[in-house]
């Protein structure tokens, strides 16, 4: 599904860049309007959250990762949301 329709063409172009600036990997494909757009991410969950270059100390950047983990833990996947941790299995 991806979050086109969802989220406004600006805000994707800023996750793609700052995804990029982070050392992301993306692919993009030919809409069928004949556009260039963004497909997927390739990326570390820790790499998306921290700038490379940062002020901040490494308890606040775990704090954050850990943080992040947490909700989307407890996102239910009826939202449309999966995890990739399965505590049921």
């Amino acid at each position: 599904m991806g979050v086109k329709g969802i989220l406004r063409v600006e805000d994707i172009d800023f996750i793609v860049r700052t995804a990029q600036e982070r050392g992301a990997n993306v692919s993009f494909k030919m809409s069928a309007e004949q556009q260039v757009e963004p497909y997927e991410i390739n990326s570390t969950w820790w790499s998306a959250l921290m700038a490379a270059k940062s002020d901040e100390d490494i308890e606040f950047q775990v704090k954050r990762y850990l943080a992040s983990r947490s909700l989307a833990l407890a996102i239910p996947e009826s939202l449309g949301f999966t995890s990739t941790a399965r505590w049921d299995r």
